[in-house]
């Protein structure tokens, strides 16, 4: 990867190793995947700086992992020695290329890696909205409803020309103060675990598909009845998502059903004619006409059908 001058003078880290687990610490049930590409590039980046730079990492739509880690070259090198600060601008234009890209290439921000001083390699506390480290992971949950976990990796021991060492730490919404030690794996992508979502956001889009699929208007039978000028109606009975209604105009009776993709799907008529049930009366029905009250469109569509049925039976 190709540095920019003013970034940090590197030191190459010849390997990253993974740190032991501290005592006392809560542990994840998820563990923390890397591709070996993603797992070089930290080394070549982070791991061969001077302490306080990092980096974004991505994983797939459906998996949760770094598989694509890119080195964040401004922040890094804004920051000072107690303190990296990611670039945000930066960092959002990131999301939205890899958000932008083909389907099988789409990436989803799973986390962002960074280098402590030192040993320590503890998720530094909230110091603030959006101050320290756990505060800046309090302001990416707000900030992107979609995320159950975001994955905060710390490298220390950095910058040494020495092995590396990474503290493999995984932050939940749910309980956003208490970072979570989580077992690190260098695999595959598809070896990765599934990628898990916020589940109240995902109970607001269940639910707002339910209600985009829900039809737009409710039919007024008695309206209906009014403007066809019919002796007879009866409330819509619903079978196998098929609304019928049965009408009785000028001596005749007509059921009217709708299917389920009414109105662009288009309806249809039944009635009698010399005793045979006949189906699918000749009409048109231009489904982009339909405006703001179906029943007169409706009610026009029956009066016709019968005048042709008065005509030609």
């Amino acid at each position: 990867m190709r540095m920019h001058s003013m970034d940090r003078d590197p030191c190459p880290c010849p390997d990253i190793g993974f740190a032991p687990c501290p005592s006392h610490v809560p542990r994840a049930e998820l563990p923390m995947c890397f591709t070996p590409e993603a797992l070089d590039i930290i080394r070549r980046t982070v791991a061969s700086r001077r302490p306080e730079t990092g980096a974004k990492g991505f994983g797939p739509v459906d998996r949760i992992g770094f598989d694509v880690v890119e080195y964040d070259m401004r922040g890094s090198s804004s920051a000072h020695a107690a303190a990296y600060s990611p670039d945000v601008v930066w960092g959002s234009e990131r999301q939205r290329y890899w958000m932008d890209q083909p389907s099988a290439q789409v990436r989803l921000w799973t986390g962002d890696i960074h280098s402590h001083p030192g040993d320590f390699g503890r998720p530094s506390r909230r110091a603030g909205p959006g101050l320290g480290d756990l505060g800046y992971v309090e302001a990416v949950f707000e900030a992107n409803e979609t995320m159950q976990f975001f994955f905060i990796p710390i490298l220390t021991c950095v910058g040494t020309g020495r092995m590396a060492m990474l503290h493999p730490w995984i932050v939940c919404r749910d309980a956003a103060s208490e970072p979570m030690w989580a077992e690190a794996r260098v695999c595959g992508a598809d070896a990765f675990p599934p990628r898990v979502f916020n589940p109240e956001w995902e109970a607001r889009l269940a639910a707002s598909a339910v209600e985009d699929s829900a039809p737009a208007w409710t039919l007024d039978v008695a309206r209906l009845v009014d403007l066809v000028g019919a002796e007879a109606g009866r409330e819509p009975v619903v079978d196998n998502a098929t609304t019928l209604i049965r009408l009785g105009v000028r001596g005749r009776f007509l059921d009217l059903l709708l299917p389920e993709g009414f109105p662009h799907a288009p309806p249809r008529l039944t009635t009698d004619i010399g005793g045979h049930r006949s189906v699918g009366i000749p009409f048109l029905w231009d489904p982009e006409a339909i405006g703001i009250e179906p029943e007169r469109r409706l009610a026009n569509l029956v009066r016709d059908t019968v005048a042709w049925l008065d005509r030609s039976y």
